[in-house]
């Protein structure tokens, strides 16, 4: 019954609306940090043309009311549109998440790294936003099981299926290939059948674009969806991440 009537929550014509308008906001964020390029001294690596993922997907948490006590891990790509939907629902646009990713582009003292990045190697544990702390792709989502699962345990565990929070975590396909990948997942699977397991959602943006590597040579072009079956029971489904509604529907 519980699953059902999660499945039929849907958009009204206000929040499909706000929606779209949060997916623009994401994209003028990257497109104002490129006309400012020159400022920025480390590199910018931005998701254009990607903010559906992060936007649709992090809607949907708030559409079911878990988005600010849930745990997010976005990478590099995902991070602008999860610092605009949380600004923009749960905190304060004119002192949030955006202008701190802002002043640590700009290497401001008062930035999330003190001026010592220039990057967006960034986040804010408070609002359970977790800093993607390297630039080995993956990594900091795959600690984010570890944060997720002991607020499951400490926090989680009195409230109602479907009031519970999650765990998010956003990596590319070719980020999907690293060993650790596997054994996030492969721990998620077995914790699940132990009865200690966060609830997870995995999300792989497969836009063919790792650093070095065809995705012909690094994983054969092979359904990266199928992968879920390995592993407990995982549900894996395809979604077309440039249309922020069909991510909202899958993920809520």
């Amino acid at each position: 019954m519980l699953k059902e009537e999660t499945a039929n929550l849907e958009l009204t014509n206000e929040e499909r609306l706000e929606l779209y308008r949060l997916v623009a906001r994401t994209r003028a964020l990257e497109e104002a940090l490129i006309l400012w390029r020159r400022e920025i001294p480390g590199p910018l690596l931005t998701g254009m043309g990607q903010e559906a993922i992060a936007v649709g997907s992090l809607y949907a948490l708030l559409k079911c009311g878990v988005l600010e006590n849930s745990i997010k891990s976005p990478d590099h790509r995902a991070m602008y549109g999860a610092a605009v939907v949380i600004d923009a629902k749960c905190g304060d646009e004119n002192t949030g998440l955006v202008k701190d990713l802002v002043r640590n582009y700009f290497v401001r003292a008062d930035g999330g790294n003190r001026g010592r990045d220039g990057n967006v190697h960034w986040g804010d544990l408070k609002r359970r936003l977790m800093p993607f702390m390297c630039s080995d792709m993956s990594v900091p989502q795959m600690v984010a099981i570890g944060f997720a699962e002991e607020c499951a345990r400490r926090e989680w565990p009195d409230l109602p299926e479907d009031k519970r929070p999650v765990g998010i975590v956003y990596f590319g396909d070719g980020a999907a290939q690293q060993g650790i990948v596997h054994e996030g997942m492969n721990w998620v699977a077995a914790a699940n059948a132990a009865g200690r397991a966060a609830p997870m959602i995995f999300i792989i943006n497969e836009n063919n674009r790792a650093c070095f590597t065809e995705p012909k040579e690094e994983y054969g072009l092979s359904d990266l969806v199928k992968r879920a079956d390995g592993y407990g029971g995982m549900v894996g489904v395809d979604v077309f991440g440039f249309d922020p509604e069909a991510m909202f529907q899958e993920t809520v």
